[in-house]
C-alpha cells in the first residue's frame, strides 16, 4: 500500500511541476516573488506539518471544514508528504496558494502559502468543467434533462433565427457528446464576436468528422451544457447552489456571465480551497454527502471512466482517456483540473483526494 500511495503522490506532485510531456505551453508570470518559509513550518524543507486529531468539525464562512488527523492515523508515511511539499518548495516554476491531503475525509496534510489563505475566493479556470458536469448528472438523474437529447432540438429558436445550416454532423450531435469532448469540430470557436453570442458561434463552427469519433478539447462545448440547462429553465448556479452546494454546507461561491445572462460553465468559477476537496471527497464516495445521494452514483461512475480515448502514451497522465468533464490519469486515479494548477485529484483504491491551487508553467 506503502508503494501505491507513493506513486499516487509521485503522479500529482510531476503534474503539479509542468512535467506533463506535450501539453500546450503557456507563459509563466509569478504573481508574486517566493515566500520566506512560514514559522509554522508548513512547507519548510526539514519538516512536516504537525496536525492534532480534531474529532469536532469547525464551520468557518459555513464551509463544515474537514476533520484533521495526523498521517500516521491514516496509514500515510509522513515523509510521503515530506516529498511532496519539499517539490513544491523547490520549484521555480511553481507558485503554490493552498494544497490539502485527504485520507477517509480527514485532512492529513495543508498549506496556504503567503500573501493566499484558505478563506480567500479562488478563480478555478477549467476546474470549473466538472462542477458543471454534477449539475447536468443531477438534472438528467432528476429527469429535467436527457443525456441523448440532440442540440438541435435545445437550439431550434437559434438555429432557425440564424439561418445556420444543419448538416449530418450538428444534427447528431448531442449532450453526451459535449460532456466527453467529442464535439467533431477541429476547433472550439473564438474571435471578438465569440463571447457576445456563444451559442450562435459554436452551432456555426465548422466540423471536422462526426461527433464521438475524437476527442478535442472544447471550453465552449461545456459552455453549452450550461447553456442547455438554461433552456430547461435551470440556472447552473442556482441549480447548483440549491442541489449540490448548500447541502454540503458550501456557499459564498460565484459563476462568471455571459452578456445574455448564462453561467459560462467551463470556466470562470471561483471558491475557497476547502470546497475543491469536497467536490473530491463527494465524488469518491459515489455522489454521496452526509448519507444523501445528491449525485446519481451511475452518473458518477460514468463521469469518472473513460468515456473516449485521448491519447495513447501509457506515461502520460493525459492521455488516459477522459470521462465527463474529467480527465483519467495513471494508477487509476481521476481528476478535475483547471489552468496554472487548480486541481481536484481522486484516488479511490487508497481513498485519498489531493486538492490544490496555484500559478504553474507547461499547464493547459
Amino acid at each position: 500500500m506503502a508503494k501505491e500511495q507513493f506513486a499516487v503522490i509521485e503522479m500529482v506532485t510531476n503534474m503539479i511541476l509542468g512535467k506533463t510531456e506535450g501539453i500546450s505551453k503557456v507563459d509563466f508570470v509569478p504573481q508574486k516573488t517566493r515566500c520566506s518559509e512560514p514559522e509554522n513550518g508548513m512547507h519548510m524543507h526539514d519538516k512536516v506539518p504537525v496536525i492534532q486529531d480534531q474529532d469536532i468539525e469547525k464551520t468557518k464562512n459555513q464551509q463544515q471544514i474537514f476533520p484533521r488527523k495526523t498521517p500516521e492515523s491514516q496509514g500515510i508515511v509522513s515523509d510521503h508528504l515530506r516529498y511532496l511539499i519539499q517539490e513544491l518548495a523547490d520549484s521555480p516554476n511553481t507558485d503554490m496558494h493552498h494544497f490539502m491531503v485527504l485520507r477517509h475525509g480527514k485532512v492529513l496534510c495543508e498549506a496556504s502559502y503567503e500573501p493566499y489563505d484558505a478563506t480567500q475566493l479562488r478563480t478555478v479556470y477549467s476546474l470549473s468543467k466538472t462542477f458543471t458536469s454534477m449539475a447536468v448528472g443531477i438534472a438528467a438523474g432528476e429527469g429535467k434533462i436527457d443525456l441523448d437529447e440532440k442540440i438541435t432540438d435545445l437550439f431550434a429558436a437559434e438555429i432557425e433565427n440564424g439561418k445556420i445550416q444543419v448538416g449530418k454532423e450538428l444534427a447528431s450531435l448531442s449532450l453526451r457528446h459535449l460532456l466527453r469532448m467529442s464535439t467533431g469540430q477541429e476547433k472550439e470557436p473564438g474571435g471578438s464576436d465569440c463571447w457576445d453570442d456563444m451559442v450562435s458561434a459554436f452551432l456555426r463552427e465548422p466540423f471536422h468528422e462526426m461527433p464521438g469519433e475524437v476527442f478535442r478539447y472544447n471550453s465552449i462545448a461545456t459552455y453549452m451544457l450550461s447553456a442547455s440547462l438554461k433552456k430547461k429553465g435551470i440556472d447552473l448556479e442556482h441549480y447548483l447552489e440549491e442541489k449540490l452546494l448548500t447541502p454540503m454546507g458550501i456557499s459564498g461561491t460565484r459563476w462568471l456571465r455571459d452578456p445574455k445572462g448564462i453561467c459560462v460553465g467551463g470556466f470562470g468559477f471561483s471558491l475557497y480551497p476547502e470546497v475543491i476537496a469536497k467536490l473530491g471527497q463527494m465524488i469518491l464516495q459515489g455522489g454521496v454527502w452526509n448519507g444523501i445521494q445528491l449525485v446519481p452514483k451511475d452518473y458518477i461512475d460514468m463521469a469518472t471512466s473513460k468515456q473516449i480515448e485521448n491519447g495513447d502514451d501509457p506515461d502520460s497522465d493525459w492521455a488516459q482517456g477522459y470521462g465527463y468533464q474529467m480527465w483519467r490519469c495513471r494508477h487509476n486515479a481521476v481528476r478535475g483540473d483547471g489552468m496554472y494548477g487548480q486541481f481536484c485529484i481522486i484516488h479511490k483504491e487508497t481513498d485519498t483526494v489531493l486538492a490544490m491551487t496555484a500559478v504553474t508553467s507547461d499547464m493547459q
